[in-house]
C-alpha cells in the first residue's frame, strides 16, 4: 500500500482512482506497479474491472472504454498494453 497525503482540491475522480489503486483487496484486479515508478498502476484483470469494480466507482465511467477516456482526459498514459491488462503512468 502507498501512503499519501491528497490534496484537499483534487477532483473526485482522483481520488476514487486513488481508493481503488491503493485498497489491497482489488490487487488481483487492479495495483501499484512494482517498478520503481510511483506514479503507475496496472490493471491486471480488464474484464473483472468492469464488471465489479467500474459500477461502483461512478466518476471512473461506466464502461471500460469511459474509464479509458476519463484516463486520457486527466493526463494518464498506457504504458504497456495485452489482452487482459494495462499499465498506466501520468
Amino acid at each position: 500500500m502507498m501512503i499519501h497525503k491528497l490534496p484537499k482540491d483534487l477532483s473526485s475522480f482522483y481520488i476514487q482512482l486513488y481508493q481503488i489503486v491503493d485498497d489491497s483487496s482489488s490487487d488481483p484486479i487492479i495495483s501499484w506497479s512494482k517498478s520503481s515508478n510511483d506514479n503507475s498502476f496496472v490493471v491486471w484483470d480488464l474484464k473483472k474491472l468492469q464488471r465489479d469494480m467500474l459500477p461502483k466507482s461512478s466518476g471512473l465511467g461506466r464502461s471500460l472504454k469511459e474509464f479509458l477516456a476519463e484516463l486520457r482526459n486527466h493526463g494518464f498514459k498506457t504504458v504497456v498494453k495485452g489482452p487482459e491488462r494495462i499499465g498506466v503512468c501520468t
